[in-house]
C-alpha cells in the first residue's frame, strides 16, 4: 500500500464518520492537509519511520479507524473555530521599527505545538500498543 493510498482510504472512513465534510468533486483543503498531517504524527508517534518505506503503510491499515477518529477530531475542532469567526490565518503580532510581522495559522499552530495526548485526544492507549521501541 502506498501513502496515497492510505490517504484515500482514511479520507473515506472519515467521510463517513463525518456526513458535513464536502465528498465528490469538491476539494477541501482544509481537510487534505488534516490528512497528511495527522498521518505524519501518527508515523512519528508510533516510530513508525524505522520501517521501511515500503512496508510502513501497510503497518498502519489495522489502526485506519482510530486514525480516521482522530482526524475527524482535529478537522471538526479546526471547522467549528472556523465558524466561531476566529481567523484562521493572521497576523500575529508586529513591531513598529523592527518592521516584522508574524503571521499566525491556526490549525498548524495547534498541530505543531499539542501533545501527543491532546492530538489523539484519547487514542493514545490504543495506539500504543502498535508503538515500536526507538532503535539508536
Amino acid at each position: 500500500m502506498t501513502r496515497e493510498d492510505l490517504i484515500k482510504d482514511l479520507q473515506d472512513l472519515v467521510k463517513r464518520i463525518n456526513s458535513s465534510i464536502p465528498t465528490g468533486e469538491e476539494s477541501d483543503d482544509l481537510f487534505d492537509f488534516v490528512c497528511d498531517e495527522v498521518l505524519d504524527r501518527v508515523i512519528f508517534y508510533l516510530n513508525y519511520f524505522q520501517i521501511d518505506e515500503a512496508d510502513r503503510y501497510d503497518s498502519l491499515v489495522p489502526m485506519e479507524r482510530i486514525i480516521a477518529r482522530v482526524i475527524d477530531g482535529i478537522y471538526t475542532k479546526s471547522k467549528t473555530d472556523k465558524t466561531n469567526g476566529e481567523v484562521e490565518q493572521g497576523i500575529n503580532s508586529m513591531s513598529d521599527n523592527g518592521q516584522s510581522i508574524n503571521f499566525s495559522d491556526k490549525v498548524k499552530l495547534y498541530l505543531n505545538t499539542a501533545t501527543d495526548q491532546e492530538v489523539f485526544s484519547g487514542f493514545t492507549d490504543l495506539l500504543n500498543t502498535y508503538r515500536l521501541a526507538t532503535v539508536v
